[in-house]
């Protein structure tokens, strides 16, 4: 199961902030399917590398299986994303 929590996520352009996600609660049971949609800039792939492990969370809670990814050590979060797997838009052999 994944179940995100009042996750927030702000990114600094000069002198604004973008938040790209703001109270984002939701959850995911084990077999389901979840698509992901929305316009550039929506908050897709801020939301995916935060599941997945690849950026940390600034504000709110992610629980991958009951276990929480803040807080996890460098050992921990390789051992999370060796079980993650992304195909990305634009890729670099």
């Amino acid at each position: 199961m994944i179940a995100l929590r009042d996750l927030w996520r702000t990114y600094h352009v000069g002198d604004s902030e973008v938040h790209a996600l703001r109270d984002v609660t939701f959850e995911i049971s084990r077999g389901d399917y979840l698509s992901v949609m929305g316009p550039s800039g929506s908050g897709k792939t801020t939301l995916l590398t935060l599941v997945g492990g690849l950026r940390s969370v600034q504000a709110g809670s992610i629980q991958i299986s009951g276990k929480e990814l803040q807080g996890l050590t460098p050992a921990g979060l390789v051992k999370h994303r060796q079980g993650v797997g992304f195909i990305f838009q634009h890729h670099n052999l």
